[in-house]
């Protein structure tokens, strides 16, 4: 092994991994890679940059991210510690990690791994209105799409609708509505509201952001919540009965790559491919996760900010909760299981609550397998891991309670699916 390729960051990594034989000759690198006489990698342990460090590598966001760019790539290489030889990442927990990602044609992942226990009676209520809420979103989104591009063609824009369409402007449907995993109203009338992220050049941020402030008709209000953020509450939309709220996120770059809602609704349309009664069970897990911990007050992101006011309970979000159900086979229950098996080995290290937190985030991750369009647009690390992003003390504790209080009462009614 006198022959190897130095490796200085996950960029490089990923290239190496994908055939690109790099020239870095930096003597302070974190990762070697050797393709004789076994290919494999080798990582300074000592090396790795202070803020992330952890006690044990394998509990470094470093690590947790190496091993993503691996998943991704379809390709295993054996990694080991430079020092103790020891091997880090085994053959055995890469397929695990590619079973979670299974259903991505992106990724050749083959096909989307359904779990057994889909069904449970509390179920019920959000199956029978699965399709129901497909139509009534389907009936609310041209219109609106209707009136946006409208808006937009009116002041010499073009607009194409999808990530990497290549308008002036690329308007992309981000939130649960485009993959059908809104919670429905099981009482009274079902009004989503409609995210969108609209792709587009520097030049013209405060052009289309001005537009969308101004040309809408908002019989509400506006609200900036952040720089490149706006969201308009009760915008009238011909063709719709009532006002609706609509929130856009600017984000001025048009690189090409595979965005997060893709990854959601690509296994999504690969479940329905293989059988579109169990395809009705996952969304119901999903609307009846994001209902519960609704319900519980741990759901809503860290980062959520809505009027001027913190509306966050430190939960996983809307597509923190899909990619969590879906890297268990679309169950709430396996889900259930999987969070409170980590939340275990994390409270028996310790009685302070947020020492716990911290044990739990090292060990237990949700990945985003897409890449998220604002860390793209800033040139960070694109893969969102949602327990890091969204997860805060409070959501934790909150969501741990509301779950353990679930399996306790469905235990009472039907113990063996747990």
């Amino acid at each position: 092994m006198n022959e190897f390729i130095s490796i200085s960051n996950l960029e490089e990594f990923s290239k190496v991994l994908n055939g690109e034989l790099i020239d870095n000759s930096n003597i302070n690198s974190v990762i070697y890679y050797f393709k004789e006489p076994q290919e494999s990698f080798v990582i300074d342990t000592k090396n790795i940059p202070e803020w992330k460090k952890m006690p044990s590598l394998s509990n470094t966001l470093f690590f947790i991210r190496l091993k993503l760019l691996m998943s991704i790539s379809g390709k295993y290489v054996p990694i080991y510690d430079k020092y103790t030889q020891q091997l880090l990442y085994s053959k055995e927990e890469f397929l695990n990690d590619r079973k979670k990602m299974s259903g991505l044609s992106e990724y050749n992942s083959g096909n989307f791994v359904i779990s057994d226990n889909l069904y449970f009676s509390e179920l019920n209520p959000y199956l029978s209105k699965v399709g129901e809420t497909a139509t009534l979103i389907d009936n609310q989104r041209q219109p609106i799409l209707t009136e946006i591009i409208k808006m937009f063609n009116e002041n010499g824009l073009s607009v194409t609708l999808g990530c990497n369409s290549g308008g002036d402007i690329e308007l992309i449907e981000a939130g649960s509505t485009i993959r059908n995993t809104s919670v429905p109203a099981l009482k009274g009338v079902f009004s989503p509201d409609f995210d969108f992220t609209v792709r587009i050049d520097e030049s013209i941020v405060w052009k289309v952001k001005s537009m969308l402030e101004n040309n809408l008709q908002a019989s509400g209000h506006i609200t900036q919540t952040a720089k490149y953020k706006v969201r308009l509450t009760g915008v009238t939309i011909p063709g719709l009965e009532k006002p609706i709220d609509l929130d856009f996120s600017l984000t001025p770059q048009k690189k090409k790559y595979f965005p997060s809602e893709n990854s959601v609704t690509q296994r999504l349309d690969n479940i329905k491919q293989q059988d579109e009664n169990k395809y009705k069970l996952v969304l119901a897990n999903i609307m009846y996760a994001k209902a519960y911990l609704k319900e519980s007050g741990s759901y809503k992101p860290a980062r959520a900010i809505l009027d001027g006011k913190d509306r966050s309970y430190g939960g996983l979000g809307g597509i923190g909760i899909e990619n969590w159900i879906l890297q268990n086979g679309g169950s709430f229950i396996d889900a259930i299981n999987e969070f409170l098996m980590y939340a275990k080995a994390a409270e028996e290290m310790t009685n302070n609550p947020m020492d716990e937190f911290i044990e739990f985030e090292k060990r237990y991750a949700i990945m985003d397998y897409g890449q998220d369009h604002v860390a793209t647009s800033k040139g960070i690390f694109p893969y969102d891991d949602f327990i890091i992003k969204n997860m805060r003390v409070n959501g934790y504790i909150t969501m741990k309670n509301a779950l353990l209080e679930f399996k306790k009462t469905y235990m009472q009614t039907d113990e063996k699916v747990l």
